[in-house]
C-alpha cells in the first residue's frame, strides 16, 4: 500500500477567471508540506517534474533530487521544508500533479534567516502565458511562506526572469547575486 504524507498546512489566495464575465477572482487553494519518509510524496515530485518539463527544465526536478537526498542527515530535516500549492479538494494523502500549481524548497539558514532554494509555479499558469485563466500563484506561495515561517529574512539566488517578481514582493538587493526580504519585525528604540 502507497502511503501518502503531505499534509495541509494553510489555505492560500490566487486569482482565477471567472468563464462568464472574464474578470478575476479570488479562489481558494490549499498549501501542503511533503513529508521525505513518503516514497509516495517522492513520485508525486518526480511526476511533476515530468509534467512540468522532465529533467533539467524545470527546478521542480531540483527540488525532487533534494527531496531524497537532503534527508539523510537528520539535521538537516528539522531545517528544510518542501512545501506545494496545490488547487485539490478533499484529501490532501493523495496529491495529484496535474492539481500542483506550485513547489518550493525553504530551508533554515540561521535562527532568523531562510533560504529560498527554489519556488516554481507550473509552466501553464507563469506570467510568460499570454491568456492564462489562473494569476498569482507565486505571490500565493510566497505569502504562505511568509506566514508559515513568520519574522524571518528569506534570501534567494533569482533566475534573470524572476528578478521583477521578487522585487514586486518586498525583496531587494542584498549583493550582486543575492537578493533578501526582511521579514524580522525590527524593535523600535525609545
Amino acid at each position: 500500500m502507497i502511503n501518502f504524507k503531505a499534509h495541509y498546512v494553510q489555505p492560500a489566495t490566487i486569482l482565477k477567471q471567472n468563464n462568464l464575465t472574464g474578470s478575476f477572482e479570488n479562489y481558494k487553494v490549499r498549501m501542503a508540506e511533503l513529508e521525505p519518509v513518503s516514497a509516495a510524496d517522492s513520485v508525486l515530485l518526480k511526476k511533476t517534474a515530468k509534467l512540468w518539463g522532465g529533467k533539467d527544465f524545470s527546478f521542480v526536478d531540483n527540488i525532487s533530487d533534494d527531496f531524497e537526498n537532503f534527508f539523510k542527515d537528520q539535521n538537516e530535516k528539522s531545517n528544510t521544508k518542501f512545501l506545494v500549492l496545490t488547487s485539490q479538494k478533499g484529501n490532501l494523502k493523495k496529491l495529484k500533479p496535474l492539481d500542483i500549481l506550485a513547489c518550493a524548497e525553504v530551508a533554515q539558514k540561521t535562527h532568523n534567516r531562510l533560504e529560498l532554494k527554489y519556488l516554481e509555479v507550473a509552466p501553464i499558469y507563469t506570467h510568460l502565458i499570454k491568456d492564462r485563466q489562473i494569476k498569482n500563484i507565486g505571490k500565493a506561495m510566497l505569502d504562505g511562506i511568509k506566514t508559515l515561517l513568520p519574522n524571518k529574512d528569506i534570501e534567494l539566488v533569482s533566475s534573470t526572469d524572476a528578478v521583477n517578481f521578487y522585487l514586486r514582493n518586498g525583496f531587494e538587493w542584498l549583493d550582486n547575486i543575492t537578493m533578501i526580504f526582511r521579514g524580522r519585525v525590527k524593535k523600535l528604540i525609545k
